[in-house]
């Protein structure tokens, strides 16, 4: 009774988890537990008091794997930092303990309701869950585009109402939503490149998928549309984020897809055929945006300018201040490192750091960070970047265990890959590359789509426990 109870509580915190509104993590700033984390303490507490046998078997199940450990020696360090920088009197008490509080509720929550939901829906039902989960992320893509390019209102007012919850905002003026007569589609997540960046950690689950045998649904026709959709939907909300550098880089993983998956020697299958109609289609996109670029000027001129700036940095953090700010924040916060190797900062005192830092930089400032430091030190928010924020943060010592963390949940997957089969191993793939993506795309952003990607970490454990699990009831050992 008690379990079936608890099946459909995690359904429903999992259905929540992917509603816009609700996805919000915990805020230091702004103390506000939306319904997903209401719904995930619930989940977790109505396990503890009701069925704690059962809640203390996956507890402990989670803690087996090496991934889980070095988590919690991440935050045991966060915790002994704070503690020294506070009998040092760099800070107070009471803050970085309540900031990493709150941090480990957005990450611990998050990754163990993914493994008990791998681990209570097995392998199969999750892969299908998972499936149904992108494409709501898609579709909810799509209206945002539908709202915005067509000026419906109504639909407008929805979306607002749904982003609105997320960011904190009062409209939708403070962000950029339009360039040209396009709007910047970012479906459920506050920034565009978020979009482009989850769809991009997921490609080799769409391409996969895509090629499988997977039945989501019992008709036939509508299962195929489905499959041949998904990576056309895909790519037009990357290219509809407007995002440079994830175009960019979703690119390149595209093509190390083909090329992993089909070796020096491509074979002329359908699958490739596909592909390579599908490469030119985006090539031709491609050629028909730069033909509509004003091109009067001469070429090699153009050429000339761009290398020139890119060899002089403070050209470079003119020119390009979006990508000059993240520089700026980089050198900066890397200097602090250097000052701080050993503990860091401290969390919840990077801000004031990079803002005192940032004012002897050693390289020019854009207009955008000037004007952010006429607000204050309580105002200023460095650029979004795992490493280089937790790197001051946390010092050398942090860092490497934070790595460790998704290191180690890449290396735990790679192990079973070899005893899957079918789909199972197309599911086992994706998660791979899943967390590979992840850890490439951190030294580039910042939270990661929480809690989206430590959901998706922790259906990998899930998955690694199942296998596991079929493979001792057949006599077959696997180190953990």
């Amino acid at each position: 009774m008690h379990l079936n109870i608890y099946k459909y509580l995690l359904l429903i915190t999992m259905i929540a988890l992917f509603m816009p509104a609700f996805a919000l993590p915990i805020a230091i700033n702004n103390f506000c537990i939306t319904v997903y984390f209401i719904l995930m303490i619930l989940c977790t507490l109505y396990c503890i008091i009701f069925n704690f046998q059962y809640f203390n078997k996956n507890f402990t199940a989670l803690l087996n794997f090496r991934a889980t450990k070095f988590l919690f020696m991440y935050f045991a360090w966060l915790i002994f930092i704070s503690l020294a920088h506070t009998l040092l009197g760099n800070n107070g008490f009471i803050k970085p303990f309540l900031s990493i509080f709150i941090r480990f509720i957005n990450v611990f929550l998050p990754f163990l309701l993914g493994f008990i939901f791998a681990k209570y829906f097995k392998n199969q039902k999750t892969f299908k869950f998972l499936y149904i989960f992108v494409w709501g992320i898609m579709l909810w893509g799509i209206f945002n585009f539908i709202a915005f390019y067509f000026d419906i209102e109504i639909f407008k007012s929805i979306f607002n109402f749904f982003v609105n919850k997320r960011l904190f905002m009062k409209d939708l003026s403070e962000l950029e939503v339009m360039i040209g007569d396009f709007p910047r589609i970012h479906s459920v997540f506050e920034e565009p490149s978020y979009l482009a960046a989850f769809i991009g950690a997921f490609l080799p689950f769409i391409y996969k998928t895509s090629f499988s045998n997977l039945k989501i649904t019992a008709n036939k026709i509508l299962n195929k549309i489905l499959k041949i959709l998904m990576p056309l939907v895909a790519w037009g909300l990357i290219i509809g984020t407007f995002s440079p550098i994830y175009l960019i880089l979703n690119i390149i993983i595209t093509f190390t897809y083909i090329l992993i998956e089909n070796g020096i020697k491509i074979k002329f299958s359908f699958k490739t055929t596909c592909l390579f109609f599908f490469a030119l289609v985006l090539m031709y996109c491609f050629y028909c945006y730069f033909i509509s670029i004003d091109t009067t000027n001469n070429v090699l001129l153009r050429i000339q300018a761009v290398l020139k700036t890119f060899s002089d940095i403070n050209l470079l953090i003119m020119a390009e201040q979006s990508l000059g700010r993240r520089l700026i924040d980089i050198i900066n916060e890397f200097i602090i490192f250097l000052n701080n190797p050993l503990l860091g900062v401290g969390p919840s005192n990077l801000g004031t750091s990079v803002f005192k830092q940032i004012q002897n930089s050693p390289v020019i400032l854009t207009p955008e960070i000037e004007m952010a430091m006429l607000k204050g030190k309580d105002t200023y928010l460095s650029t979004p970047n795992i490493f280089f924020n937790y790197l001051p943060e946390s010092g050398l010592i942090g860092i490497v265990l934070l790595y460790a963390f998704f290191i180690s949940v890449f290396k735990s997957i790679n192990k079973i890959l070899r005893y899957t089969k079918n789909n199972l191993y197309n599911f086992a793939y994706s998660l791979k590359y899943f967390v590979l993506i992840y850890i490439i795309f951190s030294f580039y952003d910042s939270q990661l789509w929480f809690p989206y990607g430590l959901v998706v970490f922790g259906i990998t454990l899930g998955f690694v426990y199942n296998i596991k699990k079929d493979l001792r009831g057949n006599n077959e050992n696997i180190n953990s």
